[in-house]
């Protein structure tokens, strides 16, 4: 599905990610830990192709659907949700029946089934952070990438993120996601730890819990 080969990234001059290499096995739901500016969004960008890779690669099977959700949008569009959620159907080839069917889906899915015409300027970051969310599933992508995806979100949002990124996994599907690891759940399969832009760890994530908040902080600062 996808693979990254010695992946090194350059960004503003500074070197933000060195010879990273790994392969996800289909159904991997992978946590990348590590401190601010590790590394982990920079992954994230180049994965979905929005940052070039100044060596290495990253090799992604053709037919291969993506999703690509930011930890947040810079400046968000005056449009309305449903908008928002038809023009992502449309730019992944849907059109029609099932251009429709995806958007009433998104819009159930980010709680705004009953207020499908609200402007996203009017969204609190809760809703915004679960529009998002359901763009980015909008064409059932095989590979999903996460950047801080409880970020924003009330308890009731993070347990539906949580039950999304486990289901994908059981599905086959492969995420990836930059997470905090104060904040780590038993929904991910492994945990990668970056630092200064490198992979230094993969571990297999405990399982049996619904929160690790010690064990990852552990995994992010040993002592």
């Amino acid at each position: 599905m996808i693979r990254f080969e010695g992946l090194t990234v350059v960004r503003a001059g500074q070197r933000v990610l060195e010879d990273v290499s790994f392969e996800p096995r289909p159904g991997d739901t992978i946590a990348l830990l590590g401190r601010s500016g590790s590394g982990k969004s920079s992954l994230l960008l180049a994965a979905a192709g929005a940052v070039p890779a100044s060596a290495g690669r990253i090799v992604i099977e053709p037919g291969t659907r993506v999703g690509y959700v930011p930890s947040m949008l810079a400046a968000w569009p005056v449009v309305r949700a449903d908008e928002f959620l038809e023009f992502g159907g449309i730019s992944a080839g849907l059109s029609g029946k099932p251009l429709h069917g995806a958007v009433a889906r998104g819009l159930s899915m980010a709680g705004l089934a009953d207020r499908p015409d609200i402007r996203i300027d009017a969204l609190s970051d809760g809703y915004r952070k679960r529009l998002l969310l359901s763009r980015a599933l909008i064409d059932d992508p095989d590979l999903l990438l996460l950047d801080d995806p409880f970020v924003s979100l009330d308890p009731g949002g993070r347990r539906q993120v949580e039950r999304l990124v486990g289901d994908a996994g059981l599905a086959g599907r492969t995420v990836i996601a930059a997470v905090n690891a104060a904040s780590l759940a038993s929904c991910w399969s492994r945990a990668f730890l970056i630092e200064a832009g490198r992979l230094v760890r993969d571990v297999p994530v405990p399982r049996g819990v619904d929160e690790l908040p010690a064990w990852g902080e552990t995994l992010v600062d040993p002592g």
